[in-house]
């Protein structure tokens, strides 16, 4: 496992580690605004060029808090890692997250796993 960076925004701080099956996105903290929104795409752009395989796996394990911006960001983040030909999977959802979700419907869309290695085991299968 290797850290690539660690970077902070506001209430949110994120860390990402590239493994073989995926990079791990960390995500601690709270997403509530735009700047983060803009800060963790940016992230995920010029990071992402780096990473050895196409799937992300965001762990949200220590994110306590989303709202619409939140939201936004775990979509597009879907979004562009579907379009590099990978598949993101979402592990370790807070329960506060997690109500939001459900409530929005998402928690159909994203894959859901409780930790890191159900997530690999479900990347191992489609690879």
């Amino acid at each position: 496992k290797t850290l690539i960076k660690r970077k902070s925004i506001n209430k949110t701080t994120m860390k990402a580690k590239v493994l073989d099956q995926a990079t791990v996105l960390h995500f601690e903290g709270s997403i509530l605004d735009e700047t983060s929104l803009a800060t963790i795409l940016s992230f995920y752009e010029t990071e992402s060029i780096n990473w050895t395989s196409p799937h992300l796996i965001a762990d949200l394990s220590q994110l306590n808090v989303i709202n619409s911006s939140g939201i936004n960001v775990l979509i597009r983040l879907l979004t562009k890692t579907r379009i590099k030909g990978g598949e993101m999977i979402i592990i370790g959802l807070h329960e506060n997250v997690g109500k939001v979700l459900q409530l929005t419907k998402l928690n159909d869309v994203f894959i859901i796993k409780e930790n890191l290695d159900q997530a690999i085991n479900i990347l191992k299968q489609t690879t």
